[in-house]
């Protein structure tokens, strides 16, 4: 007899939701820019981007897994969420107060690929790395060194003003 249970795999479940995500930003994206334009849409991506990034320093915070000086916990902190959102990554540390987050692939990535829009995540990506580095530590720097769309990788490097 079925008891009408069945096995749910979590991994494939997951993954489906990281595309319903997905979805529902690119289609608040598209309704953003028929409605005021795509001028407005860029300044609120940048702006939902900064809001996200200072609700994730909040939690690395609250949850005591940053050290404000001590740039390789931010990294750590960074790669666990980036690693959630099945993104290939990885954090390169040049010395204590420099590493660059590299970035492999990134689904983000190819659903603006699919769309036609080269590098579009950078337009709330980078406020995210600013507002969250700047959240925990408001001395460290975020620069963006590569793109997907021109160097096959997106790099950013973190650095602690001495």
């Amino acid at each position: 007899m079925d008891s009408g249970k069945e096995e749910v795999d979590f991994e494939k479940m997951w993954r489906r939701m990281l595309d319903i995500c997905g979805d529902y930003f690119q289609t608040w994206r598209a309704v953003v820019s028929e409605e005021f334009g795509d001028k407005k849409r860029y300044e609120l991506e940048v702006k939902w981007g900064k809001k996200l990034g200072e609700n994730t320093a909040r939690i690395y915070k609250k949850v005591g897994v940053v050290e404000p000086d001590d740039l390789s916990s931010l990294a750590k902190a960074l790669l666990k969420s980036m690693r959630i959102l099945n993104e290939d990554c990885a954090a390169i540390e040049e010395d204590k107060n420099r590493i660059r987050i590299v970035h492999y692939h990134c689904p983000e990535n190819d659903q603006y690929m699919k769309m036609g829009i080269p590098g579009g995540c950078v337009d709330h990506c980078l406020p995210w790395y600013e507002a969250t580095a700047k959240g925990v530590n408001p001395r460290t720097k975020v620069k963006l060194l590569k793109t997907f769309p021109r160097d096959k990788t997106c790099e950013v490097e973190l650095s602690l003003a001495s």
